[in-house]
């Protein structure tokens, strides 16, 4: 899909320029960006990496998705850690029990959810909830930006594994 892209995206470049050279100015205005999806956030988080987090909340703010959607996606996805992680601490099987604890049924998601949840402790789990909590009432109760809230929480969620007690 991805050369395929690129091909279209070259093509419409050249049939544009015709036999003028190609300018940045041109490509900024035909070359549509990529749409971030929320699974590279929620990878972002998972994964510990915050820059990557970060970035992909960015690309969904300017691609018109409401900052307050979100917290219900990184609930669950705390949910599907905690899951996993409980599933490995007692020796069960994700591919064969996944499914009947509401997780993903594709082997290669299960893989990663896997290895997602090994990296995190049942208190790196349990802290993670409290500072979705407190965002989400921060949030309903005006006592900040949503869009600042939701910034800070997936910062701190994307560096939450074993970074201690939570505040």
């Amino acid at each position: 899909p991805a050369l395929r892209r690129l091909d279209q995206e070259l093509a419409k470049l050249a049939l544009y320029c015709g036999a003028q050279p190609v300018r940045e100015a041109d490509v900024r205005l035909l070359v549509a960006p990529s749409e971030t999806t929320v699974f590279a956030l929620l990878d972002g988080v998972a994964d510990g990496r915050p820059g990557a987090a970060l970035a992909a909340l960015r690309r969904l703010r300017q691609q018109g998705q409401a900052v307050e959607a979100l917290l219900p996606q990184l609930a669950a996805l705390v949910r599907r850690l905690l899951t996993a992680r409980a599933l490995q601490a007692e020796g069960r099987s994700l591919a064969e029990e996944g499914t009947a604890f509401g997780l993903s049924s594709n082997p290669r998601a299960l893989e990663r959810l896997a290895r997602q949840a090994a990296r995190f402790t049942e208190a790196d789990l349990e802290r993670a909830y409290a500072l979705l909590l407190a965002c989400d009432r921060a949030i309903k109760r005006g006592e900040g930006d949503p869009e600042i809230e939701v910034e800070l929480l997936v910062a701190e969620l994307a560096g939450v594994a074993s970074s201690g007690p939570p505040t």
